[in-house]
This record gives structure tokens, sequence and C-alpha cells, in this order.
């Protein structure tokens, strides 16, 4: 301000004056650049609150679509389970054991509908931030156990040899249903991919059960993964073994929606692989729920 009341006054000539003017003149540059920038700051804030509240409300449309329409799909298809069973019933004591193959072929497809109808639903109730999680202890090593169990059929059918390696007492805090639906995807995607093989399960415990972290790898000797395919296994929709392996069915949401869950439940899952020679995926999940998840607890 001084000197601009020197330069109007005179007292500066010559090419100290011209100097400063080109001084001044950038400094009024300046001055509106920052004027402007704060401006569109603000545009910007004011912008990205208005697309939050948009995406925010269109999920919830979204999830609340998904609820609805597979609300109304369920419903048939476990119409169509239940019959089917009772007509087995029926058959086997009418003696009509012929048509029983047909009958089970029916019940399986409806069953596979009505999962892949609740993973879609699930993975959504997920990326809303609509789906809750209740916390107590869990039993890790009986919860492997029972998903090893589940999987068995798929690994007899496959000729793959399922076994486990943690402690018998090491518990966690955090969603039992949840976890094991991680496991669960994890190990039938060992055995899916792998044939005459082997699919091993590993637990342990890294720091304490305050703040430690649980680690449960599922390693297989199967197909593997290519390098170039690594970065988007995790991605919803997408299937790593397309181009790699035996058409084994699927959706491609296994993997998103057990990555997705164990980010909401505090963790994370990885994946190292090496082609042709099997995969190994690890589930990092905290030894004690994180207080957010504490909050509601989950309906039955």
């Amino acid at each position: 301000m001084l000197l601009e009341k020197r330069l109007l006054e005179g007292e500066l000539s010559g090419e100290v004056a011209a100097e400063l003017r080109s001084l001044l003149g950038y400094a009024r540059d300046l001055e509106q650049q920052v004027e402007d920038l704060d401006l569109l700051h603000a545009t910007t804030v004011e912008a990205s609150t208005a697309l939050e509240n948009e995406l925010s409300v269109r999920n919830e449309l979204v999830t609340g679509f998904l609820a609805n329409t597979s609300h109304e799909i369920r419903t048939p298809l476990n119409g169509i389970i239940g019959q089917a069973e009772l007509l087995i019933e029926e058959m086997r004591d009418d003696g009509l054991d012929r048509y029983e193959r047909d009958l089970e072929r029916i019940i399986g497809a409806g069953r596979h509908l009505v999962s892949l109808i609740n993973d879609i639903l699930d993975l959504s109730k997920v990326e809303a931030g609509r789906l809750e999680l209740r916390t107590e202890r869990v039993d890790l090593h009986g919860l492997v156990h029972d998903v090893l169990e589940g999987c068995s059929p798929l690994a007899d059918r496959n000729e793959v040899r399922l076994w486990s390696d943690l402690d018998p007492a090491l518990e966690i805090e955090g969603d039992p249903l949840r976890i094991r639906q991680c496991l669960l995807n994890l190990v039938s995607n060992a055995c899916k991919f792998t044939r005459g093989g082997e699919v091993k399960v590993r637990a342990w415990l890294e720091g304490d059960l305050v703040g430690g972290q649980v680690f449960v790898s599922v390693a297989d000797t199967g197909i593997g993964i290519r390098p170039e395919q690594l970065t988007s296994v995790f991605e919803p929709y997408r299937q790593a073994h397309v181009r790699t392996g035996p058409d084994v069915g699927g959706t491609g949401l296994g993997l998103a929606y057990t990555k997705t869950l164990a980010r909401r439940m505090g963790g994370d899952v990885k994946v190292v692989s090496e082609y042709g020679r099997g995969s190994t995926f690890t589930l990092r999940l905290p030894a004690k729920a994180p207080p957010d998840a504490r909050r509601t607890p989950l309906p039955p």
C-alpha cells in the first residue's frame, strides 16, 4: 500500500517505478487467483457433498430394490425346493425311486439360485454400509472344522485332501456367521480349482488377543492364477480362472464379497499365486472386533 501511494505521488520514477508497477501487477493477479481458488474449493466441497448425498440415496434405492426383488424370487424358489423334497419322500413311499435323481437336480438348482441371490444381496448391503455385525467369542478351530466338513463333498468329487493346522484353543472376537462365510468362500474356491491335490487351512495369532491380528490362510495345489489376473481377482463379477481352468460356474462374487466383508470387520484378504502350482489366500481379522462392529446386533 505504501509503495502504491509513493508511485501515485510520483516519488519513484524510472526503472525502479516500472519494476514496482510490474510487481504490483503480479501481486494483484496472485490475489485474484487466490480468490478464484477459494471459490473453486468452496464449489468443489459443495459439489462433493451433493454427490455423496446422491450416491447415498442411490445406494439405499439399489439395496432396497435388491432386497425386494430377492424376496420375490426366493419365496417361489423355496416353495419349489420344499415341494420337490416332499415329492421325493412320497415317491420313495410309493416305490417310484426312478424319479428321485431328477427331483434332486431341481432341488440342487433351486438352492444354487438362492445362494447366488443371497450373495448379490449381501454384497450390495456391505457396499451400502447396511450390513450389521454381531460380536461374540468365536471358536476358530471349531468353525474351520465345520467349514471343511461343509466342503468335503466338493473335495471328494475333485479328489482333494482337506486338512488344517491351527491351535484348538484359538478364539477370537467377531461375527461367527460372517467369518464362516469368508472361509467357506475361500475353501470352496480352492476345492473348485484343484484336482487330485490338497487344500490346507492354517491359522495363527500375531500379538495378543486385545490388539493382535489373526491370520487364516487357505493354500491349494490347484491351477493357480496368472500374474496379469491377480489385480482383478477381487473385483465383482470377475472370475480369475475363466481362461486358466475348467468351467466350474459361479458369478465371480465370492472373492469380492469376502474381501469387502473382511474390510467391514476391520481386516482384509490377500492372495499370492504361482500359475500352475496353486494359490494361497490369507484372511486377516482383528483378534478383538473393532468398536463399530458392536454398534447394533445382527438380527437372527
